[in-house]
């Protein structure tokens, strides 16, 4: 029986109005012609190639694909399309979520990065001039009388920044020591800062001499103003032998970095240590 008095060409129009949901799911129960008219390769076929072929190259791959595939129902073929095609969209969402966390997680190591670029660097130059300024005025004030203070008082905003250097230090080597880890490679490669420059200079050994040197140089200058200790220029003299051999061991290496700062130490501070040792 014919449903509704329709022949089967009349019926395969109709349905080839409807989608695959449609087609297979609430229609083909209706009533065995249906079904079966339902089930024609014709109207998979067109659902095949509306639905997963977009352009001219996707409809010749789709014509060779259908026969290779010839043997199936196109029914079977577009649900095995359908299913990958899912499966498809469901790996692009999955690798969209990971670029975007890997985005996002990448903004977040910039922020970090100019964060601490910002401390090591316009932080620490505004420190430094600051820091300058406050102890040429308390001197200034103490060569005219106007204050009398103890040196190391006038030298403490130096100490401080001082201070300072040395937690950037710290920071700088620890990213330096863990700069083969997963994930800090980005932070070191990028650092900025002085000390960062120094490591890159010379080596992490050296460095750290450096900066021995130059913190020792405030304290010590502070203690000579102050008395605490006496220069024994005349008792105690530096060994041309021991200063040429300490010239000829640093100069090589920290002559791009700091040789005039460690060489004046060497030079003008040698005897504290001898002075100290003679007071005992």
């Amino acid at each position: 029986m014919k449903a509704f008095g329709l022949p089967d060409e009349c019926w395969r129009r109709v349905l080839g109005n409807l989608e695959a949901t449609e087609l297979s799911g609430s229609v083909a129960p209706a009533c065995r012609q249906i079904q079966r008219i339902s089930e024609h390769p014709d109207l998979w076929q067109t659902l095949l190639r509306s639905d997963f072929c977009s352009s001219l190259n996707h409809r010749a791959m789709f014509q060779a694909w259908m026969h290779m595939h010839h043997s199936f129902h196109p029914r079977q073929l577009y649900i095995f399309k359908r299913r990958e095609h899912s499966l498809d969209l469901e790996m692009a969402r999955t690798e969209l979520q990971h670029r975007g966390e890997q985005a996002r997680e990448q903004e977040r190591k910039q922020r970090r990065l100019r964060a601490l670029n910002y401390f090591l660097v316009r932080v620490a130059h505004c420190l430094l001039c600051m820091c300058l300024l406050a102890t040429s005025i308390l001197l200034w004030l103490q060569m005219k009388d106007a204050i009398q203070l103890s040196y190391y008082v006038i030298f403490a905003p130096m100490f401080g920044f001082e201070v300072f250097v040395v937690i950037s230090a710290i920071i700088t080597f620890a990213i330096y020591f863990q700069r083969s880890s997963a994930g800090w490679t980005f932070y070191w490669n990028r650092l900025q800062g002085t000390v960062r420059w120094f490591i890159l200079s010379t080596s992490p050994c050296e460095c750290l001499w450096v900066l021995g040197f130059a913190f020792s140089a405030l304290p010590l200058l502070a203690a000579i103003l102050e008395n605490d200790i006496h220069l024994p220029w005349h008792e105690a003299p530096v060994p041309p032998a021991l200063s040429g051999l300490l010239d000829v061991h640093f100069v090589p290496s920290l002559e791009r970095a700091a040789a005039p700062v460690v060489l004046l130490q060497l030079h003008w501070l040698m005897p504290l240590p001898l002075a100290a040792a003679g007071r005992l």
